[in-house]
């Protein structure tokens, strides 16, 4: 009989659904209670919609006399529901239960319902937009999975003008990991108040607590009613201390998997129409390393959609020294170097306050740190465009940027700077920034009112920066981009009577400036292939000894039909050199060269294939007067000399002469100073002499050396040319053998 019932039912549902179920069986048990077994209900694609092992319910006869619905007992044992949607285009599977329970019938119901109590274990849910991206291993809310449901619950009362609800417990676990171990509350409402108390949320690390929230309202909100209702809602509430570990919700961001430390955190909820505060919030660690006191607001106020406008007010933000381990405490594998610049800083406090309106945020605030103090006041328009002054108070950057403070020679800086501009336009940061350094202090000089105006655009810069101190004054102005398609340099520098000595950049040179006029028109309009000059002008020396002066230093470089062409003119010096060769790979060039004969003194380039150079080159020295004046060399020719030679990468081929006539050396005289070097296929030949004055007789001193193999023959010469002649030869072999670890070992026998 009840397997016939059962049967029949089914067939009933099926016509009524258009779809297929079944009941395995149905009892009709005593006191008004129906048992249903292996009930399964499928969609109109034939798939599983809902299946359970038992359903059971108990209802009381009596109120229904009275319009009441009260049921004794609700039991939904073993059950899965599988709820999905194929595509955009095509209905949820289950809309078509939902269109046969919805009604046409506009007249209000008095429902009036109560369940006293509701037990639901071993649940499944599942819910899949199909069309949306999976995320394996993390929370996606149209991928859900929830399993272990388990419920218990009441509903004494639930009317159109009352309701009260008892949670006893809800858990479930998600297939990303996330769980809920218990939720738990009770709910009162009626007309003109509602009432939530104990509410609380436990998960396996952490735990929300909330004692009491009151509202209060005018009438019942209905869908037409419902902005007029928001308007009289008030409320107030307060979350009593609670706590909450990050790992917990690794599933949703996968940077907190390995955060386990807790933050505990309490507040006051309330609410105002259309807005929502959290005064006085308060969250820490265990050991108040980390220590937040703030108010927050969701203001809904000057807005027509759901989007509100939040703001935070920041009284107190402590991140002590010590919390530096629990700050970098995530797997992103960049924790050391977020752990130095932490520790660096100290402890560090923040006060200010934030609002984010429609992708627009502004911030006004102040950052004290162990280093120094920063002010923030600006706008981040659209999450992009930047509008902002930040500014700073003897920032010891010294303390920042090195490990001991003393080695460094940048200590601190104030300033006072604009930024306007675009976090990102064409891929690149468009920032303007213009203002003052108000005081820079570099070896224990300080400079006062840097003034900045530049601007960072498409990896470049352009602007000026200006610094009139009263050892010095230096202008830059002009434009520069070494990453651009067409890389480019358009300087021009100023500098006047600087003092390099009075500003601790020199020991030398007391009591002596310079001055100078350097400018710079430089592209590179082929890979490597730079064109342009660089022209010192006006460049000026004046010392108690006196002043001096040198004429025009011009660099030139040119290109063209895949040669290059580089000059150096000037009063003192002069230099050539032309080919087919590029600044970036001609190290690479005489890196390879050096390779093949001595490989393991010379590791060979990355890439052979680049090191093609081809060039000739000449130097001619006039007059050492700079290297006297400038760099207090006490070097002296009367005559030029010179250096030429050529180098063919592509043959592993070099080959120069050199030539000095004579050389005055801190009153030491050398002369007929002679250096060559060619290379041929198995090994290199290199030569340098020179004649010395040493004890009234002119010694001639040599050296020769051939590379190959990795074996270096040398033979040291000297011969006084004396009557009773002295002379000699020492000459050594050097071996070079190649070790583990990029090692190298030398064995050196005299021969």
């Amino acid at each position: 009989m009840q397997t016939f019932v059962a049967d029949h039912i089914g067939r009933v549902l099926s016509r009524q659904f258009d779809t297929h179920v079944t009941i395995g069986n149905i009892n009709l048990g005593l006191l008004n209670r129906i048992i249903i077994e292996n009930i399964s209900i499928q969609d109109q694609h034939r798939d599983t919609l809902f299946n359970a092992a038992r359903m059971s319910a108990k209802m009381q006869v009596l109120p229904l006399a009275h319009g009441k619905i009260v049921i004794d007992n609700v039991q939904l044992f073993g059950f899965n529901v599988n709820l999905y949607q194929k595509n955009a285009e095509e209905a949820a599977n289950y809309k078509f239960i939902l269109d046969k329970f919805a009604s046409n019938d506009t007249t209000k119901s008095r429902l009036d319902l109560r369940i006293n109590s509701l037990l639901v274990r071993r649940g499944k849910i599942k819910h899949h937009l199909y069309f949306k991206p999976k995320t394996p291993g993390r929370f996606n809310i149209n991928h859900l999975d929830l399993q272990q449901i388990s419920l218990t619950a009441s509903l004494k009362a639930f009317s159109p003008d009352s309701m009260n609800f008892s949670l006893k417990k809800l858990s479930f676990k998600e297939q990303s990991g996330l769980s809920l171990k218990k939720m738990a509350m009770r709910f009162t409402a009626n007309t003109e108040r509602a009432i939530l108390k104990d509410l609380e949320i436990n998960l396996p690390k952490s735990s929300f607590h909330i004692n009491l929230v009151e509202a209060n309202y005018e009438g019942r909100p209905t869908k037409e009613n419902i902005n007029t209702w928001f308007r009289t809602l008030h409320f107030n509430g307060f979350i009593t201390p609670s706590h909450i570990t990050l790992s917990d919700f690794s599933s949703i961001l996968p940077i907190f998997n390995h955060v386990n430390d807790a933050l505990y955190y309490q507040g006051e909820i309330n609410g105002l129409p259309r807005q929502i505060w959290l005064h006085d919030f308060r969250m820490f660690s265990r050991n108040r390393s980390v220590n937040l006191f703030a108010d927050f607001c969701a203001d809904f106020t000057h807005t027509t959609t759901a989007t509100p406008t939040l703001m935070a007010n920041v009284k107190d933000f402590n991140l002590k020294s010590s919390a530096h381990d629990f700050i970098t405490n995530n797997p992103t594998g960049h924790q050391q170097q977020i752990h130095t610049v932490i520790k660096k800083l100290g402890d560090i406090n923040f006060q200010g306050k934030a609002t984010y309106k429609k992708d627009d945020l502004h911030a006004d605030g102040i950052l004290h740190t162990q280093i120094g103090d920063l002010k923030i006041n600006g706008n981040l328009l659209d999450k992009n465009e930047i509008d902002a002054t930040i500014s700073s108070s003897q920032l010891q950057m010294n303390k920042l940027l090195a490990d001991d403070p003393k080695n460094m020679p940048l200590q601190s800086i104030t300033f006072d700077l604009s930024l306007k501009g675009k976090l990102i336009e064409d891929k690149h940061p468009n920032i303007y920034a213009k203002g003052n350094i108000k005081e820079l202090t570099f070896k224990e000089h300080r400079y006062q009112n840097i003034y900045i105006d530049l601007r960072h655009r498409a990896q470049g810069f352009e602007g000026k920066v200006k610094i009139d101190d009263p050892h010095g004054a230096i202008s830059l102005a002009g434009r520069l981009n070494l990453k651009s398609t067409i890389p480019y340099a358009k300087l021009d520098i100023k500098v006047k009577d600087f003092n390099p000595h009075a500003l601790n950049l020199i020991s030398e040179h007391d009591s002596t400036t310079f001055s100078a006029h350097i400018t710079t028109d430089l592209t590179d309009n082929f890979p490597n292939k730079i064109k342009g000059e660089l022209l010192i002008k006006d460049f000026s020396m004046t010392s108690p000894d006196g002043y001096y002066s040198i004429n025009d230093i011009a660099i030139t470089s040119h290109s063209d039909n895949n040669k290059q062409q580089l000059t150096l003119q000037s009063d003192f010096i002069q230099m050539k050199a032309d080919g087919k060769f590029n600044y970036t790979t001609l190290p690479a060039t005489m890196k390879k060269i050096g390779h093949k004969y001595l490989p393991s003194v010379f590791s060979a380039p990355q890439n052979p294939r680049t090191t093609t150079d081809s060039l000739n080159f000449l130097v001619r020295v006039l007059n050492t007067d700079p290297l006297q004046k400038v760099v207090c060399l006490p070097l002296y020719i009367p005559e030029p000399g010179q250096i030429e030679g050529k180098i063919i990468g592509r043959s592993d081929k070099i080959e120069f002469t050199g030539y000095i006539p004579e050389v005055e050396y801190d009153n030491e005289l050398l002369r007929e100073i002679a250096l060559h070097c060619h290379s041929y296929q198995n090994d290199i030949q290199t030569g340098f002499s020179l004649i010395r004055k040493m004890k009234d007789k002119d010694v001639s001193l040599g050296v020769n050396a051939t590379a190959g193999s990795n074996l270096l023959h040398t033979e040291f010469i000297w011969d006084d040319g004396a009557n009773i002649r002295n002379s000699g030869v020492v000459a050594t072999t050097t071996q070079f053998l190649p070790q583990e670890n990029k090692k190298m070992e030398a064995i050196v026998r005299f021969t």
